[in-house]
C-alpha cells in the first residue's frame, strides 16, 4: 500500500503541529501516510498527496514504513480535567502510542525511529531551576500524563527502533495553538498578568519546531528525550509586556492566583506553574534556531 522510497507514518497529521509537519514531509519527498480519526478533514487538507488509514490493523506486517511521527493526543487545554476529562487526555496518548508499539512489533522490518511527542510538562512547576533532558518529573496530572506517554513509546527500543521523545514548550504559531489565543485580548488592549507573572515560559516557534523533527529524524545520533524550546525562555509578565508593546496596546489587566485557581482547579498550575528549559541536546548538535528569542517570534508572528 505504500509508495516506493522514503516513507513516514504520522499520527496528529491534522492537528496544530501537523498541518505543518505534513506539507514540509511532502515537500521533501517523502511519502506521507496519516492515521486518522476524522477522514474528511483528513481529505480536505490534502487530498490525495497522502495516503490514509483509520486502523493500525491496515497496514500489512509486509509493508515498509521508514519511520513514525507520533504527535496524536487531546488538547490538554481542551476542558476542565474532570476524571472523564483526564481518562481522555490519557487514552488519546497511550492508546495510540501503544499501538504503533504494536505495529511495530508485527512489522518484518522495523522503521529507524519512533518520534513520539510529549512535553515539558513532565517536570512540573519549578520557577527557580534550569530543566534539561537529564531532569526527572514530577508527581502532578500533567508529569505522569508526559512520563508515562514516555514510557509506551520506549517500548519501541524493544524491536531496535531509535525513540526520540519530543518534550515541546508552548509552540507559537499564528494560525492555531496558544499564540492566537493570547494575542486576542492584547488587541483589546487587556493583555492579562497571571498570577504573579513571574512563572517562566518556555516556547518556541512552529516552524523551529518543524526544522528540529527533521534533525531528530535525519540525525541516527539523537535519542531519548529532547526538549524542543527555543534557548531564551520569557517570563509571563514579560511575554504580556512585549506582546503588548508590539501592538501599541496598553497592558492592565491582571488576574490574581486564587481566582484562577478556583476557576480552574488542577489545571490552573498550566497557567500558573512554569518551567526554565533548556534545549541542552539539540543546542548541543549546533541546532540554529530561527527565533532564538521571543522579540524575534513576534516580529514573524504579530501582524
Amino acid at each position: 500500500m505504500f509508495a516506493k522510497g522514503q516513507h513516514i507514518l504520522v499520527t496528529g497529521g491534522t492537528g496544530f503541529i501537523g498541518q505543518s509537519l505534513v506539507p514540509a514531509l511532502l515537500e521533501e519527498g517523502y511519502g506521507v501516510t496519516l492515521y486518522v480519526r476524522n477522514l474528511q478533514k483528513a481529505e480536505d487538507l490534502y487530498g490525495d498527496a497522502v495516503a490514509y488509514i483509520t486502523g493500525f490493523n491496515q497496514i500489512k506486517a509486509t509493508d515498509k514504513i521508514d519511520g513514525i511521527i507520533n504527535l496524536a493526543g487531546e488538547s490538554i487545554i481542551g476542558g476542565l480535567w474532570t476524571k472523564k476529562r483526564r481518562q481522555i487526555l490519557r487514552d488519546s496518548r497511550l492508546q495510540v502510542t501503544q499501538a504503533l508499539v504494536d505495529l511495530i512489533a508485527r512489522l518484518q522490518v522495523k522503521p529507524e525511529f519512533l518520534i513520539s511527542g510529549s512535553a515539558i510538562g513532565y517536570y512540573g512547576n519549578q520557577p527557580d531551576k534550569v530543566l534539561t533532558e537529564a531532569d526527572l518529573p514530577a508527581e502532578d496530572f500533567a508529569a505522569t500524563l508526559c512520563k508515562d506517554w514516555e514510557e509506551v513509546a520506549l517500548k519501541a527500543e524493544n524491536y531496535r527502533v531509535r525513540v526520540v521523545r519530543l518534550r515541546t514548550g508552548v509552540v507559537l504559531g499564528a494560525d492555531g495553538g496558544a499564540f492566537p489565543a493570547l494575542l486576542r485580548p492584547i488587541k483589546f488592549g487587556m493583555g492579562a498578568v497571571l498570577g504573579s507573572g513571574q512563572q517562566w515560559v518556555s516556547w518556541i516557534h512552529k516552524k523551529d519546531l518543524i526544522r528540529l523533527i527533521g534533525v531528530a529524524m535525519a540525525d541516527r545520533s539523537l535519542n531519548g528525550a529532547v526538549n524542543a524550546t527555543a534557548p531564551v525562555p520569557v517570563r509571563q509578565k514579560e511575554l504580556v509586556k512585549f506582546m503588548s508593546q508590539h501592538l501599541q496596546k496598553p497592558q492592565f489587566v491582571f488576574v490574581p492566583a486564587k481566582i484562577l485557581s478556583v476557576l480552574l482547579g488542577d489545571m490552573s498550575i498550566l497557567f500558573l506553574g512554569g518551567q526554565f528549559v533548556r534545549p541542552e541536546k539539540i543546542s548541543a548538535r549546533e541546532f540554529e534556531f530561527y527565533y532564538p528569542r521571543i522579540e524575534f517570534a513576534l516580529e514573524n508572528l504579530v501582524p
